[in-house]
């Protein structure tokens, strides 16, 4: 997981050779995490939903 933090930080090529269903996998463990932590009440998890869906149509 920490490859996949580096990776989003600017060392892409830490990720090269993660399978996709690796990485989704990973991705998903590290998004759980986060929110966990975070605690978020409902309204501030739908902003942070809305944003992620704007930060990934971004890239779509």
């Amino acid at each position: 997981m920490e490859g996949m933090i580096r990776a989003v930080l600017g060392e892409a090529h830490l990720v090269d050779d993660i399978a996709p269903d690796v990485a989704f996998s990973a991705q998903i463990a590290i998004l759980g995490t986060l929110l966990h932590d975070e605690n978020m009440t409902d309204s501030r998890l739908d902003g942070f939903i809305q944003q992620a869906e704007k930060t990934a149509a971004e890239y779509t």
